[in-house]
């Protein structure tokens, strides 16, 4: 019996190449082969492989109803699919980019090679394609992908491109600098808003003598990722050679080519990271950061990409043996990946009218201490990245909401930091916004402005739109005349005021400011693109760029006369995003409100600073370090100490100042404290803390460490870890019971190498937030 276990007969796929996973009754049988009867393609009749039972068997389908003949031995099943081609627009477009010469060679270790660079990027598309659809299904998503430009005989359309330069010139660049040449070449050759490019050099090349490789970049953004070609003799030719290729162990000889491969050097390993680096690059252009998680094809998970197509991971250089891989240790894309590609308009599937405008919202709610992100288009994805890494999100996949709240307590817990805290947001239109949580939290910014109805073309960004004094009144009095318009964020956005024309323009909004007397006052800016201020009919500021807004990148220090002060400022936009950040502090730094009615009035900022506090969160930042290292030789125990070494221990650490040695971030730095003392490496670290407590009292331990910890309460151990791992935060948990007076909390962590720290905080009973003061007591009043 051969059972298929991913899909159902008469099922609808919107892609032309399948994975068929299942199992057969016969365990002793050594191969599958699918015969798709529909086809007259060479890809007819697939060949899987099987072990223990298992199968996986790749089967490419053609428009319409295919009638499938699966067969194992003597064993046989019929099965039917019906395949139909998606309409989206939006799609993945494959370019081979060559030199002036337009030479489509690769290198290749390999003399009989048939240098068929068009069967490969068809192949490889079509698996990228495949692989995105089937992991979104093992997460429980539908089974959605990107489109590929396909002809009429279903083979993905390879488009050669003729760089302007010799492949010695482009040996020349580094890896930016060739992205970025390609990519202007692609904008002016081939100009098209709706693709994805997905770029193959095939001048990439290793100098074995020299020990250089050249032009070998993996870079993506933007609507480009670029995947040198240096392994692409590992690529397989065609669908039928995918899981020969994939099983290859043939070493791969590293004094004549180069091995992209992590050290394993065979034709499997190069084909496995080289193509699971192709579709990293390409995440990236669908808006995707890093990750920390360590199958995902947006961290080094893309190493393991062959691993979805096989069932065993054959020997390389490493390992003389093969590996029977779990399910979870394949390649896969993460959820919070997962679900904001589903929100991106390239995996649409069909045709839909989209619509470009930014109609979203992120702001702080300070008398709720909450984030409120909304829409009118609705809110297809919103999370959260940390450092340029995807850190939670929030599950909206299906639900068609058009707000979200996060209370900041969870961006506390969940992050910690207010710097280096990206918001991403992909709205029901497919749009894609960020936000930086440091951009909220400053402020006030002044929310509330009247705008001009008169416009003026910005036809040379080199220089400011020629405007006469009259002009300049004309543009004041109208906006003077307008309504107040009131915007929820900090960001005023031009777009949503000046509706249709908004490139090459010049936008005006106006403020009357009152004073009671003379004064002065510094104006804060950041705006998209070029600005110009005028207090009073004076030009008091321009900043000719351009530019993203962002806060405080400019400061004016003006002065205010005595009564009504006129505040005009122009915003130029050559392209894209369109809009101003403003906002006041006197001459001391205090920060300014303007009310509605004109007045200033000096900002409480004591909300702020419990806003603040409860977004770093409960972390125990603040430690005392010892000075007193141990060697860590065995990797598979911490070090044993006796008592007298513990005491000495927590003396040494007890004598050092209690320090926040990575201030504003969760995540305590052993590296950043023992380097000075000059070693880092195959070592244990210690910190210390006393807390005092009026009465006995429970609490839970949330961990995270890299690598392995220790953790001991008045002398006794708690909780231990024996791990190379990364740290994460909440990694383990465990409860623990703090006696009456003083106790003396100490964590032990060991590093093998590279990064090396801690993550840790406490709950109590009821799971409220324990935080520890800098005298040692428990409370559960954030600190300000």
């Amino acid at each position: 019996m051969i059972n298929i276990s991913n899909y159902q007969p008469g099922e609808v796929v919107r892609y032309p190449v399948v994975l068929l996973k299942g199992t057969l009754s016969d365990i002793d049988a050594d191969t599958i082969f699918v015969i798709n009867k529909s086809s007259t393609k060479r890809t007819r009749v697939m060949k899987g492989v099987v072990h223990n039972g298992r199968f996986k068997v790749l089967c490419e389908l053609v428009p319409g109803e295919n009638y499938l003949i699966l067969r194992a031995g003597s064993i046989e099943t019929s099965f039917n699919l019906r395949y139909k081609p998606q309409t989206n627009p939006y799609y993945v477009r494959i370019i081979y980019f060559t030199d002036k010469s337009g030479d489509t060679r690769y290198q290749t270790p390999f003399p009989d090679d048939p240098q068929d660079y068009r069967g490969k990027l068809d192949t490889l598309a079509k698996l990228l394609q495949t692989f995105t659809a089937e992991k979104f299904h093992d997460l429980g998503y539908p089974r959605r992908t990107f489109n590929l430009e396909l002809d009429e005989n279903g083979d993905v359309k390879v488009h050669i491109l003729k760089g302007d330069k010799s492949k010695e010139e482009y040996w020349k660049l580094d890896g930016g600098q060739l992205y970025d040449e390609i990519y202007d070449e692609i904008a002016r050759k081939m100009p098209d808003p709706y693709a994805k490019n997905l770029v193959i050099p095939a001048f990439t090349y290793y100098d074995p003598e020299a020990k250089k490789l050249y032009a070998h970049a993996a870079l993506g953004g933007g609507n480009q990722a670029l995947m040198g070609g240096v392994n692409l003799f590992a690529w397989p030719n065609s669908l039928q050679d995918v899981q020969r290729y994939f099983m290859d162990d043939t070493i791969v000889n590293t004094e004549k080519v180069f091995s992209d491969s992590v050290w394993r050097d065979t034709v499997w390993g190069c084909a496995s990271t080289t193509i699971g680096a192709a579709l990293h690059e390409l995440g990236h252009t669908f808006d995707l950061p890093h990750s920390t998680d360590p199958y995902d094809i947006m961290s080094r998970g893309f190493d393991y990409f062959t691993r979805v197509f096989t069932l065993v991971e054959p020997p390389h250089a490493r390992r003389p043996q093969s590996y029977e891989f779990k399910e979870n240790e394949e390649a896969y894309w993460a959820p919070i990946n997962a679900e904001a590609m589903l929100a991106n308009r390239w995996l649409a599937l069909d045709r839909m009218r989209f619509s470009d405008e930014n109609l979203t919202d992120i702001y702080i709610e300070r008398s709720d201490m909450k984030l409120i992100v909304q829409s009118p288009n609705g809110l297809g994805f919103v999370g959260f990245d940390y450092k340029g890494e995807s850190n939670f999100y929030l599950p909206l996949f299906g639900k068609s909401l058009k707000e979200v709240s996060v209370p900041l307590r969870e961006l506390g817990r969940k992050i910690g930091s207010e710097k280096d805290v990206t918001i991403r947001v992909v709205d029901g239109e497919g749009n894609v916004f960020h936000s930086g949580l440091e951009e909220l939290l400053r402020g006030p910014f002044i929310q509330s402005w009247q705008f001009s109805r008169i416009t003026v073309k910005w036809q040379d960004y080199n220089s400011f739109p020629q405007i006469s004094l009259e002009k300049l009144k004309e543009i004041e009095n109208s906006a003077r005349s307008a309504p107040l318009t009131r915007f929820k964020t900090s960001f005023i956005d031009f777009t949503r005021v000046f509706k249709g024309e908004n490139e090459h323009i010049a936008g005006y909004a106006f403020r009357i400011i009152k004073s009671e007397g003379a004064r002065r006052i510094k104006i804060l800016t950041g705006s998209d693109d070029s600005l110009r201020i005028w207090l009073n009919g004076k030009l008091v500021k321009e900043v000719l760029a351009l530019r993203g807004a962002h806060p405080d990148e400019d400061t004016t220090e003006v002065e205010l006369l005595t009564g009504e002060n006129r505040l005009l400022v122009e915003v130029d936009n050559w392209e894209g995003g369109w809009g101003l950040l403003l906002r006041l502090e006197d001459e001391d730094g205090k920060r300014l409100i303007l009310t509605d009615d004109g007045y200033l009035k000096v900002w409480d900022d004591s909300q702020d600073k419990r806003l603040l506090a409860i977004i770093l969160g409960p972390w125990v930042r603040k430690w005392h370090f010892s000075k007193i290292t141990t060697p860590w030789e065995n990797k598979s125990v911490l070090p044993h100490l006796s008592d007298e070494e513990m005491d000495k221990i927590v003396s040494s650490a007890l004598s050092q100042p209690l320090t926040d040695i990575t201030e504003g971030d969760a995540f305590v730095d052993f590296v950043k404290f023992y380097k000075s003392l000059g070693r880092t490496t195959d070592i244990v670290g210690y910190v210390v803390r006393k807390i005092h407590c009026d009465k006995p009292m429970k609490a839970r331990v949330y961990i995270g460490s890299d690598d392995s910890f220790s953790l001991r309460l008045n002398g006794k151990l708690c909780m231990q870890v024996v791990a190379m791992q990364g740290a994460k935060r909440d990694q383990y948990s465990g409860d623990i019971e703090f006696q009456a007076g003083d106790n003396i909390l100490l964590v032990a962590v060991a590093n093998g190498g590279g990064d090396w720290g801690l993550f840790f905080r406490l709950e109590d009973e009821q799971g409220n937030d324990l935080y520890i003061t800098d005298d040692g007591r428990l409370t559960t009043t954030p600190p300000m």
